[in-house]
């Protein structure tokens, strides 16, 4: 049909609107059977997810601490004195999961919050002795998971995974930015 000014305008757009979804599906599929980063993402996804499930079953229930907060211990004890913004980049995040681990984990006595003395606007973070204590409870079990994971890669392949997870999340960062 032609529109009032007698142009084939809407029949073009249509069938554009048409093609470009075909396309989309095409491309859609193609990366489904055959998409080898896909894949390797999907890899990435169910090991996270895995890995999640195992802090979950051991640790979560038993010491009451979910996997976020115990992110936030993690790098309190490795990079001390951190703030809220850094443990969101370090960890890569939500804003809210980090402040929520933060709150309980203040609330429960397992940190301190303390204005930072060089920028009095936010706030630095240090584990309280109850928190060490719970700290080192759970480290030779998570160090535990941590070996049995990797028991079954040789030295060499734990470098290269190393190397090649580090440079994924590069890109990531850099396509971030």
């Amino acid at each position: 049909p032609t529109s009032p000014k007698g142009d084939q305008a809407p029949k073009q757009v249509k069938s554009r609107r048409v093609n470009s979804s075909s396309s989309a599906m095409d491309a859609h599929r193609s990366a489904m059977i055959d998409g080898s980063t896909d894949n390797v993402l999907a890899l990435v996804h169910r090991l996270s997810n895995r890995v999640g499930r195992a802090f979950l079953d051991e640790i979560e229930a038993r010491y009451d601490l979910s996997l976020p907060e115990w992110r936030v211990m993690i790098t309190i004890i490795q990079h001390p004195q951190s703030s809220a913004i850094a443990i969101t980049e370090r960890w890569a995040m939500e804003k809210m999961a980090v402040s929520r681990a933060i709150r309980r984990l203040e609330g429960m006595g397992r940190i301190k919050r303390m204005r930072n003395q060089r920028d009095r606007r936010s706030f630095v973070l240090s584990l309280t002795p109850k928190g060490r204590r719970l700290f080192e409870r759970i480290v030779p079990i998570s160090n535990n998971r941590y070996r049995n994971l990797v028991s079954g890669l040789t030295q060499h392949e734990i470098v290269e995974a190393r190397k090649i997870l580090g440079k994924l999340l590069g890109q990531a960062d850099a396509k971030d930015s």
